[in-house]
């Protein structure tokens, strides 16, 4: 039932042009958008668990129009795209604001107290925001490897970002021993109301007045390593019957691995409070694609707790 993302609506078109340098691991991708932006209220799925517990609010957004080109340069040397064990991965992208206009609408303070409203603020499009993520695979023997990655991203030109180009830190994305939006920049410190006008009439939901910080960084990294033990239904792998006929997702290893990770991640906001670097570490094992792990926090959340955090991942973490 815990939802790990905020979203919002956002219709428009976009064109890009995409170039890949050949005999080379670089590709260059330059892309324009033009989109129009709405907040979207809190729906109602099915869930596994806690089915009849309602669902956390949303944060506000800048409604309005935005336009905005966007660069990307990428260098890819691994050595297998799913399931990497040497080389590099690095993607630098950047994103300049051209035009429209996206205005935080007026919400209310509370809901129980005074109808005092907060008014409308117009953000300024012309933001300019950075993003890189570097990853490197290096093997320390055939039965293990140690990965490491760097990302970062934000606001480039101190112009204060709408809340939907924001970031948080926390949760299994990010900082897996902390609890999601560990790390917003005081965003969900608050709650406001908003009158959203929908199709079938006016609501009234609760909402976060942002969703996080101008700026993150994070610090990743893992060493990965295999217990030796082979509980495969025997087959060779030249000879796997499923191999030519299905292309499965997860991709289940009946032989075990290991891994010890550890994480560190501080965000910023332009015109907020300072905040605390956040490290944690984990282990964990996998069979290929899926994998069950805990993860302990070394540094107090702003409630003061220091609870570990156990999940499964059909993925890798990096």
């Amino acid at each position: 039932h815990e939802d790990y993302r905020d979203y919002y609506e956002r219709q428009g078109w976009s064109l890009f042009s995409e170039i890949h340098i050949p005999y080379t691991p670089v590709s260059f991708k330059a892309e324009y958008f033009d989109e129009d932006h709405d907040f979207m209220p809190v729906a109602s799925p099915w869930s596994i668990t806690k089915n009849d517990d309602p669902w956390r609010e949303q944060p506000l957004v800048a409604e309005g129009t935005a336009r905005f080109l966007e660069g990307t340069v990428t260098v890819d040397t691994r050595n297998d795209y799913s399931d990497p064990t040497d080389g590099w991965l690095a993607r630098a992208v950047l994103r300049r604001g051209i035009g429209g206009k996206l205005v935080l609408p007026a919400h209310l303070v509370s809901s129980d107290g005074p109808p005092e409203t907060i008014d409308p603020q117009e953000f300024d499009t012309g933001f300019l925001t950075g993003f890189l993520d570097v990853r490197g695979y290096l093997t320390i023997n055939p039965g293990s490897s140690l990965n490491i990655r760097g990302v970062a991203g934000g606001a480039l030109n101190g112009v204060p970002l709408p809340p939907q180009y924001q970031h948080a830190l926390g949760g299994v994305g990010s900082l897996p021993g902390h609890h999601t939006f560990a790390q917003d920049c005081g965003a969900r410190d608050l709650e406001r109301t908003f009158d959203h006008i929908t199709d079938d009439g006016t609501i009234r939901p609760q909402v976060f007045p942002s969703y996080g910080c101008d700026r993150f960084a994070l610090f990743q990294a893992e060493f990965r390593g295999n217990l030796f033990m082979d509980w495969s239904p025997g087959w060779d792998e030249e000879e796997d019957p499923w191999e030519d006929d299905w292309n499965w997702y997860p991709d289940i290893d009946f032989s075990p691995n290991w891994a010890a990770f550890f994480n560190a991640g501080r965000a910023w906001s332009i015109d907020g409070p300072d905040t605390d670097t956040l490290l944690d570490v984990g282990v964990g094992i996998f069979f290929g694609d899926l994998g069950a792990y805990f993860a302990y926090p070394l540094t107090e959340d702003r409630n003061g707790d220091r609870d570990g955090n156990f999940f499964i991942r059909l993925s890798r973490r990096f």
